[in-house]
């Protein structure tokens, strides 16, 4: 194994350069030759003892240079991606990924570009192909539909003049005339009893402003589901937090010019009292802002459950209004089902709040949060308002184009659909999956190793944490209800063909309500814990509720999985999107869930208070850093613990395979096995981002700029590789850790 300083990494090399490494071939060539000739001629056969030096079993194999298409194209991103010239230890991240910049650029309504961003961008240009492309005759019903999903959607001049587009009048006087209540449209708003409507939006879009209505698994036995009302995702502001800070913010005036100037005028509302009610739906929506629930972790917000007696009793407004139309619709007659609420403060204080407020508010922001959620649906002239909202919030200069809005909304609402036919015309899954699931295995068993190691964990935590692991239920590529014919055809039974004259929206309402029966059937006990979404996704997602990871096919292809190349790079590149991934096992959300998925609390307080100290370590160091270390916390460890796990598990894969040289990336003969290792690694994280819209967003999960040369920072085994000296800027002193 080769172990060179970076001082000595490769260079171009000067005419006297070449000369000696053609000298040293030369003279190689011949001392090799010259051995092949003394066995050839048994002058080595035992009857003459061998000159001292010159015994063949003791000269070594020199690895070879990987010339197959893994290494090849491997080996050319990453010397794109690198400034060389810069020094590991000085700046891993710009040694890397310094030249990342000049080959990339931020697509239209992203706040940046990533190598994940760019393989999405990839698998979107692929399924639009495939969405395009002529009927063929092995087509299924439900892939045809989402051909012609998506050709509907990308028919913007249709939209735009189709009457039940022109001004979403006709549909928002069809769910008001059907909850028996006139229309507010032209002049002033009526005020009138709102609660009714919200029962009827709720029976067509499970979305209303106050509350929202669903299905989870049950935290005493996840086998079973349970009904689930919680605090609705939809609110009229871009980040939430917005409503906390200073009275002029920036996000909150222009939400209120969007409504009076815009969408309020849309609606036949006069200008005078446009401008009244703007301002009163922004001082209602920031009252339910105020009382919706912060930390959806908590353990005392993830087993809150009574029965539907109980629910009756302590929630009558919610119940009579909001929920027996539902029920009924769906079929859901039950008494002692348990109901799962996301927090009981919040839904009796809101019940008891908004049947306070005025019902022309109430009406109004509902008709609002309605046409913000159907805006993709709609023509421009009510839909655009609202887009260019979003834009400015979010700091970016573009809108995402029409393309990609309608690969999202088909991929939403037909995930099974166009995952069906991603799978079968994309590329052959059967030459991934099998060194995929081997890498995983590989990663799971060192993960158990680490366990068995930790001296932080006590044995009554640990032995809990790795029968988790042992038990956890996975799929590399799809999992197998996707191949079940007899599955497909029977979860699409509602979804019917659609005509040339059923307009967009039709469409998608009729979409959306097979899609919503067939959400409520999970209570009755059909639902598959292996349904995912879009199975095309570049994305690896750990389920606790059933202790289920997914390996998605969209994620199985270059730059993340290269079976075909050394194993530095397989586990550089793959190995540690799995390690960070099985640290979910046992983040904040996961160690809630046991083996089997069921709410069991299995952490001692003693490895709870250990947990918190670690995950405080990095909270204070990525704040320090300049972001919300407290936001990004649990997917920071992931990134940190993540990057240890896959190099101990490269690392023990070299002791076991001690007769399996590593061969070498063509242009990297100067790197050791375990430097290419972190430079892949570091190839998964490369950047350029817009400053301006990184700090707009509040509501990161990760750290968009921290998640190379932190861990980077953090990790002894990488600045050991580099031989970075300590207190270097790669090196500091003070370090986080997890394992």
């Amino acid at each position: 194994m080769r172990h060179t300083s970076p001082t000595t990494r490769s260079r171009p090399s000067n005419g006297g350069d070449t000369m000696a490494v053609i000298l040293k071939a030369f003279v190689a060539s011949a001392f090799l030759a010259w051995m092949l000739l003394r066995q050839q001629l048994h002058l080595d056969d035992g009857n003459e003892p061998p000159g001292p030096g010159f015994n063949s079993t003791v000269i070594p194999t020199p690895p070879e240079v990987c010339t197959n298409r893994d290494c090849v194209v491997a080996a050319a991103l990453y010397h794109t991606n690198m400034d060389a010239d810069i020094d590991p230890c000085q700046d891993f991240g710009s040694f890397t990924c310094g030249n990342y910049r000049f080959y990339n650029e931020i697509p239209p309504g992203k706040p940046e570009q990533t190598p994940m961003n760019s393989l999405r961008n990839r698998v979107s240009k692929q399924l639009s192909e495939l969405l395009t492309s002529p009927d063929e005759p092995s087509d299924k019903q439900y892939e045809t539909l989402a051909k012609k999903y998506f050709k509907k959607c990308m028919d913007t001049k249709t939209i735009n003049n189709d009457p039940d587009h022109k001004k979403l009048m006709t549909v928002m006087k069809q769910v008001f005339n059907a909850s028996g209540y006139p229309s507010i449209f032209g002049g002033k708003l009526n005020s009138i009893l709102w609660p009714p409507m919200f029962g009827h939006l709720l029976l067509n879009t499970l979305n209303v402003p106050i509350v929202s209505v669903g299905v989870a698994p049950y935290g005493g036995d996840s086998s079973k589901n349970v009904l689930k009302i919680t605090q609705s995702p939809w609110t009229l502001i871009e980040y939430e937090d917005a409503y906390h800070e200073k009275p002029d913010n920036e996000l909150v005036e222009a939400l209120f010019k969007m409504l009076s100037e815009d969408v309020l005028k849309s609606l036949n509302v006069p200008v005078n009292d446009a401008k009244d009610m703007a301002r009163k739906i922004i001082e209602f929506e920031k009252e339910l802002v105020k009382h919706k629930v912060k930390n959806f972790n908590d353990p005392a917000v993830l087993s809150n459950y009574m029965n539907r007696t109980e629910f009756k009793q302590r929630l009558k407004t919610l119940n009579t209004h909001f929920m027996t139309g539902l029920l009924r619709r769906y079929k859901l007659h039950f008494r002692n089902t348990k109901v799962y609420y996301a927090s009981l403060n919040y839904l009796q204080d809101i019940q008891e709040f908004v049947m306070k407020a005025p019902s022309e508010v109430v009406m109004t922001y509902a008709v609002l949060i309605w046409m913000k959620s159907m805006s993709g649906y709609i023509d421009d002239t009510i839909s655009t308002p609202f887009k260019d909202y979003a834009r400015l919030a979010r700091g970016i200069k573009d809108q995402p184009s029409r393309e990609e809005e309608c690969i999202n909304m088909v991929t939403r609402d037909l995930p099974l659909a166009t995952s069906n036919l991603y799978l079968k015309s994309v590329f052959d899954l059967n030459k991934v999956q099998e060194p995929a699931t081997e890498l995983v295995e590989d990663i799971k068993k060192y993960v158990i190793e680490q366990l068995e190691g930790s001296k932080w964990l006590d044995d009554a935590t640990k032995n809990k944490a790795i029968t988790k692991i042992k038990k956890l239920r996975q799929w590399v590529g799809y999992p197998s209800c996707y191949k079940d014919d007899a599955l497909m055809n029977k979860k699409h039974k509602c979804f019917t063909p659609t005509s040339d004259s059923e307009s967009f929206i039709a469409l998608g309402q009729r979409i959306s309500q097979c899609n919503n029966e067939a959400y409520f059937d999970k209570l009755l006990g059909s639902d598959n814990p292996d349904e995912f979404g879009f199975l095309g996704d570049v994305n690896v997602a750990y389920q606790p509720s059933s202790n289920t990871m997914g390996f998605f096919s969209g994620i199985l292809q270059y730059p993340f999985l290269l079976p075909d190349a050394p194993k530095y790079v397989v586990f550089g590149a793959f190995g540690t999107i799995i390690g960070r991934e099985l640290q979910h096992v046992f983040d904040e959300l996961g160690s809630h869930n046991d083996e089997n998925g069921n709410l069991v609390n299995w952490w001692t307080a003693a490895a709870k208070q250990e947990f918190a100290d670690k995950a405080g370590c990095f909270d204070k160091q990525y704040t320090h850093a300049g972001i919300d270390g407290d936001s990004t916390n649990a997917e920071d460890i992931a990134d940190n613990a993540g990057l240890k796990t896959a190099f101990g598990a490269y690392r023990k894969w070299l002791n076991d395979h001690p007769n399996e040289p590593e061969k070498i990336l063509p242009g990297f003969e100067h790197y050791t096995p375990e430097q290419m290792f972190f430079i892949t690694w570091a190839n998964n994280w490369c950047n350029i981002y817009n400053k301006n819209a990184i700090e707009k967003s509040a509501d990161h999960v990760h750290a968009p700029t921290l998640r190379l040369n932190m861990p980077a920072l953090n990790s002894l085994e990488l600045n050991d590789a580099f031989s970075c000296p300590k207190g270097s800027p790669t090196n500091p002193e003070e370090k986080c850790n997890f394992w």
